[in-house]
């Protein structure tokens, strides 16, 4: 009896809501999976929940068809935008934003939950106006995204080779030998 209990009430915090009903989520999403707090109208946000990538679109896209307003955020980070792409696509209204460090107390507690509390709260601030709630990612086309890539890739591997020559001439005089002149330089030129 408990565990049909405990099951009812998980399912009612993923269930989605009804036509006209206006949904925010605050999206932390590190490479694994991602915590989503939801906001139903201008209620208490909900628990954080933790989703994969394909089950959380999926959910989302579920309060799209159901016929709900959806809002979602999160922060511009190393997985790129495909999730914001995937998001618009459905209709969403998706806001990308700058990351910043969400704890004002400065208590030193990191938690995922936390952040995408934080981000609903904020998003819920923007939906009703306050335009300084967070600054906003200016989204890049998939072929800026590619040529930032590459300019970074080359920025990295330029770094490594330089560190890779100071660590070899450092190599080298600790065996009491100077490198010859004329070795590569630590410098791209």
């Amino acid at each position: 009896m408990q565990t049909i209990t405990i099951t009812r009430e998980v399912s009612q915090k993923r269930a989605p809501v009804g036509a006209g009903v206006t949904v925010k989520f605050g999206l932390d999403v590190p490479a694994g999976q991602i915590t989503v707090c939801r906001q139903i109208d201008g209620q208490m946000p909900q628990p954080a929940q933790r989703f994969g990538r394909a089950e959380c679109v999926e959910w989302i896209e579920a309060h799209v068809q159901a016929g709900a307003v959806v809002h979602t955020c999160d922060e511009a980070g190393p997985c790129g935008y495909g999730l914001h792409r995937r998001q618009t696509a459905l209709g969403v209204s998706n806001h990308v934003v700058v990351p910043q460090r969400w704890d004002e107390q400065r208590q030193r507690v990191k938690t995922d939950a936390r952040e995408a509390r934080e981000l609903c709260d904020r998003l819920d601030r923007c939906v009703r106006g306050n335009t300084t709630a967070f600054s906003l990612v200016r989204m890049p086309t998939p072929e800026q995204e590619q040529r930032r890539a590459v300019g970074r890739q080359r920025d990295t591997l330029g770094r490594e080779r330089r560190c890779g020559v100071v660590r070899g001439h450092g190599l080298m005089l600790a065996q009491g030998v100077r490198a010859p002149e004329g070795s590569p330089p630590t410098t791209l030129g």
